[in-house]
């Protein structure tokens, strides 16, 4: 891992740890548990992205994301979750 974006990416995975226990202790079934791995999956795929390019200096919108993107993708996937296996069926 790069050193610059190591302080990032240790962010994320408290902040990861910290969601999914959250998660896990809603008694839904474990619906939020998977659609927070929706989410995070998503996140971590966008990380993929970011550490492939290389840049030397992480520019603002790869900070940002790496801070925020992982609090924002898994708020967006555990409300649209519900809503698309209703239209699926699944719900």
């Amino acid at each position: 891992m790069d050193k610059p974006y190591r302080k990032y990416i240790l962010w994320s995975v408290f902040v990861q740890v910290f969601l999914l226990l959250l998660s896990g202790i809603v008694t839904d079934m474990g619906e939020t548990l998977v659609a927070f791995l929706y989410g995070a999956v998503a996140y971590w795929s966008g990380v993929a992205i970011i550490l492939r390019r290389k840049s030397a200096v992480p520019i603002r919108t790869d900070v940002l994301y790496l801070k925020y993107g992982l609090i924002v993708l898994s708020l967006l996937s555990v409300t649209l979750s519900p809503f698309i296996w209703a239209l699926r069926g699944k719900w």
